[in-house]
């Protein structure tokens, strides 16, 4: 339902969080961060500031390779190229 509403496509290759004034960009993180922090604030989470849209790719690559395992199936998902890119994506991890 979210995809019917682009204004510049109707198609599959139609972003579902599209931009308000361009057709090959994805929303604009800042006004989504707008957003994503007024939440992070309502339920007492400090420094909500600190948080950003890109943090959740840094975040996915750490989960995601700490429960699969396998870099190559993760850097597919993450769209990185090359291993030392996502060795700085994924190096979150808590050793225990």
């Amino acid at each position: 339902m979210q995809a019917m509403k682009n204004p510049w496509r109707q198609d599959l290759s139609a972003f579902v969080f599209f931009s308000k004034s361009r057709a090959d960009r994805p929303m604009d993180t800042d006004a989504w961060s707008v957003y994503m922090r007024r939440a992070l604030k309502s339920i007492g989470y400090p420094n909500p500031e600190k948080i950003c849209f890109h943090s959740f790719r840094h975040s996915w690559c750490t989960t995601t390779l700490s429960e699969i395992g396998d870099q190559r199936i993760c850097m597919i998902g993450s769209g990185h190229k090359t291993d030392k890119v996502f060795a700085h994506y994924a190096n979150h991890i808590k050793r225990e």
